[in-house]
């Protein structure tokens, strides 16, 4: 990848809206030293390849990331539509994914930072020893890929959780895909009808929601466990977090991404 292209994919991905051409060209940091017609011809290469495509809305033209190709998330995660083949990432694991129209299939920021998050966590001395014995209930699992990356990542077992058919559907159908059964539950169930212990909870909901888990979550956890919160708006990072820290956890590390945060919270 160019100097160029490396500089426009970086705006995509900081930009907190969508972008569009005119504000790739404005944004570069010296756009007079690349010129418009070799900015034009930069994107034409990413489109080309898969990397970027074109989206409409509301009849403007966007230039987004694309997710018809595998595309790295995290340092040890790959995701990759279920039929496209892998042949350019030489380390990490794969999640592969059956695009349906559940939310969480790795093209938003909320979802990205989420599995950063896991990743992070399991590749910390502390838990990373003890991975295949830990817990995981992933809230809202939507198409399940937080429950896939943590599994893929070593946790011994993880149930997913939702209350809406066609998720429930699509993640039991990407478990299947992974080849996860023996170690993924996707289950209707409410969180009040599940009668176990976790080490780890994913959930990436908005703001009241995650607000309103936090006494069901906290009977449901073990003393040493950690917090996987994302689909807060930034500035309301600290609304979330408050109600978790009077239950005896602390926030670790926040993560922002166009507008969105994502944090991580650990008790014991």
């Amino acid at each position: 990848m160019s100097d160029l292209e490396s500089k426009i994919m970086r705006i995509i991905d900081e930009s907190p809206s969508k972008v569009t051409f005119r504000s790739i060209k404005n944004r570069l940091d010296t756009p007079t030293i690349y010129g418009v017609r070799s900015i034009k011809k930069a994107v034409a290469n990413l489109v080309s390849l898969g990397t970027l495509c074109y989206t409409f809305h509301f009849g403007q033209s966007f230039i987004e990331r694309s997710l018809d190709q595998p595309v790295q998330l995290s340092p040890h995660v790959i995701l990759k539509p279920f039929r496209c083949k892998l042949d350019r990432f030489d380390t990490g694991v794969v999640i592969s994914i059956e695009k349906g129209v559940s939310f969480g299939c790795g093209d938003h920021p909320t979802t990205r930072m989420a599995v950063q998050l896991i990743d992070r966590c399991l590749h910390q001395p502390l838990w990373a020893r003890s991975k295949k014995e830990l817990k995981a209930i992933d809230i809202g699992t939507g198409s399940g890929i937080l429950s896939l990356v943590a599994a893929k990542l070593g946790i011994g077992y993880g149930i997913g959780v939702d209350t809406d058919p066609c998720s429930v559907f699509e993640a039991r159908e990407n478990v299947r895909i992974n080849q996860l059964n023996d170690r993924i539950q996707i289950s209707s169930q409410s969180l009040n009808d599940i009668h176990q212990r976790f080490d780890f909870v994913l959930a990436n909901l908005r703001t009241p929601t995650l607000i309103n888990l936090c006494d069901p979550l906290n009977n449901k956890l073990n003393q040493n466990s950690v917090l996987v919160l994302s689909g807060m708006k930034a500035e309301e990072t600290k609304s979330v977090s408050e109600p978790y820290k009077k239950k005896g956890f602390r926030v670790v590390e926040v993560r922002e991404e166009k507008g969105w945060s994502a944090i991580c919270l650990l008790r014991g």
